[in-house]
């Protein structure tokens, strides 16, 4: 019973997928003109958690702009859903339960220094691995990421572009796991976001 809120909302959000033919994360390929923090406070619905979640880290600087040693940065945004499954998962019943250096380890695993949209990203294949790019995080992670072009009419590479982001395991040098970037190139002052698919949970990459 003590879950029956953070249940209830994780239920909202899901359905609430279910019922559209798209998954509005964000403001895809849009200049919002303010910080990625900033950003986040004008969408409430994907992005109040995440925002919770770092300030409790102590990153406001680094997404507010104010950061001299990351001016820019690429933030691989896990949205409210994300964060909402793992804490259920890890039974934490609001944010200040979280300990500040797990916020913030966890939130550096997400951010690249520097800035790049979709389409600075070079093509890949997930399966055998090939193409992309390679990227260290700021949380000592590594990841991959590529675009993948549909073909349309018959024709090869004449569709959509999709964005993808792999996890490296540190180990072996395999891939973990491949998220779909749901929203992306979404432009702000000190960085861009690419939001991850509702069905990614926070700290699988």
């Amino acid at each position: 019973m003590k879950y029956i809120f953070l249940l209830t909302l994780v239920g909202i959000m899901c359905f609430s997928c279910q019922k559209q033919d798209f998954i509005d994360t964000g403001k895809a390929n849009g200049v919002t003109g303010v910080s990625i923090l900033e950003y986040m406070k004008t969408d409430s619905y994907n992005w109040d958690t995440t925002r919770l979640v770092i300030e409790r880290a102590g990153l406001t600087e680094l997404f507010d702009g104010n950061d001299p040693d990351h001016e820019q940065i690429v933030f691989l945004g896990p949205t409210n859903l994300s964060i909402l499954r793992w804490m259920l998962d890890m039974d934490y019943m609001k944010v200040s339960d979280i300990p500040v250096e797990e916020c913030k380890s966890m939130i550096l695993k997400h951010v690249i220094d520097g800035r790049f949209l979709k389409d600075d990203i070079p093509k890949g294949v997930k399966y055998p691995k090939e193409g992309g790019e390679d990227f260290d995080t700021l949380g000592d992670n590594k990841l991959w990421l590529y675009t993948f072009t549909l073909p349309y009419g018959g024709i090869p590479d004449a569709g959509p572009t999709f964005l993808y982001v792999g996890s490296y395991n540190l180990v072996d040098g395999t891939i973990n796991v491949v998220v779909d970037i749901a929203s992306h190139d979404i432009q702000c002052t000190n960085g861009v976001v690419h939001s991850l698919h509702y069905n990614y949970t926070f700290g699988d990459i």
